[in-house]
């Protein structure tokens, strides 16, 4: 299924939509949810968490049913000093703002991985901010690693030196992989539930329960 998913994501570039998740038709009700899930995380969340979102495109579609378990597509680290995500996606591993990272997504998980302390968390935005620019790894996703490229999710263990510490890391790690690494902080909840629940700007929805 790993196959399938990385010829996807060579020959797909991102443009196709979704099957199965749809924006809100209401851009500005879909821009106040964006807004509104950034104020979130910035309330919940600290620098070193991780993030774990689902997408609107045909490549989410493929790694949610390839990896199984809960549904998302990518991951990243979060910087709360700078208000910014650190990512590797196609082409490079780069930093982009808060805001900029949740309106690409349809839901969204905070995770702080555990055992953890705050400058171990520290460290590792440190080493991830280290490596933007890196190549995207396109082959990890086959199992075939090459340690000088990542892939969004073998990017957040090897940031903490999970297998350093211990940590079990499965040869291709996929994003719903990662909500078992530690204690979830928060969940958004789905843009389309928002809507129909009249959830826009109503108080946030903090979760906080170990995986």
């Amino acid at each position: 299924m790993w196959r399938f998913v990385s010829v996807i994501s060579l020959t797909v570039v991102g443009c196709a939509g979704s099957m199965w998740v749809k924006r809100p038709a209401n851009e500005k009700v879909d821009e106040a949810i964006t807004r509104q899930w950034a104020d979130e995380i910035r309330a919940s969340a600290s620098s070193g968490d991780w993030i774990m979102a689902r997408s609107y495109t045909l490549l989410g579609d493929m790694i949610t049913l390839a990896t199984g378990g809960d549904e998302y597509s990518h991951s990243a680290i979060y910087d709360a000093e700078r208000g910014t995500v650190i990512e590797a996606i196609s082409p490079v591993v780069r930093e982009v703002p808060l805001d900029v990272f949740v309106h690409r997504y349809h839901h969204l998980v905070v995770v702080r991985p555990a055992e953890l302390g705050e400058k171990d968390l520290h460290e590792s935005l440190l080493r991830a901010r280290a490596q933007i620019g890196v190549p995207y790894d396109h082959l990890g996703l086959l199992g075939l690693d090459d340690p000088q490229r990542f892939y969004c999710s073998e990017f957040l263990p090897w940031a903490i030196r999970a297998e350093e510490r211990g940590i079990e890391v499965p040869k291709v790690v996929g994003p719903s992989h990662l909500t078992g690494y530690g204690e979830v902080v928060y969940y958004s909840g789905a843009r389309e539930d928002m809507v129909a629940r009249g959830l826009v700007n109503d108080a946030p929805r903090f979760a906080a329960r170990s995986r």
